[in-house]
């Protein structure tokens, strides 16, 4: 949910006997340990840090707390920290998507907070076929670009309007290993009709 909507996400889960506990993720801006800190007579435990945070609460208190932490949002994000954005580390041509390229971002591992997968952008992509769907909700994807190609996967793609070809593409740089046969092959984030 945080990442579809990009909103500060909680999932609570209550047991029998009315005693909540649940674990949130935030969006870049938004302190979680702030935030639950305005919310404190509401709930009976709460720890983490600004990215990532966990809870305690009774059922008999949660809307009152569903209030207070949005009320505690609004007044700490700006209109503009609800835009989703996407953080491009390098423009990367198609060409230069090979395993070589692969082993050197593997070497950067793990990747996580503080250490991100780098996202890198390629403009003016053409689309060589119909984006296959794969089980309902991905897509499978050939991309060319001047004399070179590659394949990309998106998940959650099918979910989205395709914009006008051609187009600039967000993506991350993976292995693919299939039948055995070992490629890299780009995960899509997001792609918009080219500049």
């Amino acid at each position: 949910m945080q990442k579809r909507y990009h909103r500060p996400t909680f999932v609570v889960g209550f047991d029998e006997g009315g005693h909540g506990k649940g674990s949130g993720r935030s969006i870049e801006g938004l302190s979680l340990v702030e935030a639950l800190s305005r919310c404190t007579g509401l709930l009976d435990n709460f720890g983490g840090h600004e990215m990532a945070a966990g809870l305690s609460v009774r059922e008999e208190r949660f809307g009152e707390f569903r209030e207070a932490f949005l009320q505690a949002a609004r007044s700490l994000l700006t209109d503009e920290q609800l835009l989703p954005r996407i953080r491009l580390d390098a423009e990367l041509e198609l060409g230069g998507i090979d395993l070589h390229l692969v082993d050197q971002l593997e070497s950067m591992q793990p990747f996580g907070m503080g250490n991100h997968t780098p996202v890198f952008c390629a403009r003016g992509v053409s689309v060589v076929a119909e984006p296959r769907v794969m089980k309902e909700k991905h897509l499978s994807l050939e991309f060319r670009q001047g004399g070179a190609g590659t394949r990309a996967v998106w998940f959650g793609g099918a979910a989205h309007e395709l914009p006008k070809p051609p187009w600039d593409v967000a993506f991350t740089v993976e292995r693919n290993e299939y039948q055995g046969t070992v490629r890299a092959q780009i995960q899509v984030k997001a792609v918009r009709t080219a500049a």
